[in-house]
């Protein structure tokens, strides 16, 4: 798997550049970081919310398992100075219990396999009563497009893929010691070039178009709703949830 982000790295740097920003901003803003925070932000990819979190906070530490996925936080403008990069696998974290006020990740758990493992290092490294900020796809709730999502998503790349439903993190976060505070639901859509762009499949023409043809007939019963836009560019809907969570009291290992 590290190889594969290694490889998009490029890509999806400049994607979550162009595309994620305002997003990630608002992300930031609902979450209300304090200026004595010390943040981490786990699977940080380039460090979007790691970037935008710095002049909020005391210090940030951005981790992620690929160093190439890293090294592209410092290559459009210069690092701030409380910003710290840290390779390291997200279910073995680099770092003492509670050391964090605040910990956050985006866009990542589709490719945790474990991600029971990941919640429960993310309360670990959190402090008494801390807040976790967690911002993801979700898939329907309905069983049949659940699949028919995952499916799909599974032929993008040859890593592991599942996108997980509402209720799904809800039971998950309780079994990790996590508290659910708020939650807010966004809709979007995203133009079905960009969702190949981001995906090891793109360089593989035969691959890409067998992706293309099962997201046009497959689309709909996945929850997608795939639409013509112009120049012959399809567009599909999806379903994003931002979560902040607080650390059990009673919580332990």
């Amino acid at each position: 798997m590290k190889r594969a982000f290694d490889d998009l790295s490029l890509a999806y740097a400049a994607s979550e550049l162009r595309r994620r920003s305002p997003e990630i901003s608002a992300f930031v803003d609902w979450i209300r970081p304090q200026q004595g925070d010390q943040a981490l932000d786990v699977a940080s990819g380039p460090a979007t919310i790691a970037r935008v979190l710095t002049p909020r906070v005391s210090r940030v530490f951005a981790v992620d398992l690929s160093h190439a996925m890293l090294s592209q936080a410092g290559c459009f403008e210069a690092l701030p100075a409380n910003l710290f990069l840290t390779s390291g696998d997200v279910e073995r974290l680099p770092f003492q219990d509670a050391t964090f006020d605040l910990v956050t990740c985006a866009y990542a758990f589709a490719n945790f396999r474990e991600i029971s493992v990941m919640l429960r290092e993310s309360a670990r490294v959190v402090v008494r009563s801390g807040r976790v900020a967690f911002m993801d796809v979700i898939a329907p709730e309905d069983p049949s497009q659940c699949d028919n999502l995952n499916r799909i998503e599974s032929m993008r790349s040859d890593f592991y893929t599942r996108i997980r439903t509402y209720s799904e993190f809800v039971e998950l976060f309780r079994d990790a010691g996590l508290t659910l505070d708020m939650a807010q639901l966004h809709p979007g859509r995203q133009r079905m070039t960009d969702w190949l762009r981001l995906s090891p499949v793109a360089t593989d023409p035969e691959r890409s178009k067998e992706l293309q043809q099962a997201l046009i007939d497959v689309g709909d019963k996945a929850g997608l709703r795939p639409r013509p836009v112009s120049n012959g560019e399809v567009e599909i809907c999806y379903q994003t949830v931002w979560f902040l969570l607080r650390r059990e009291l009673s919580w332990a290992r």
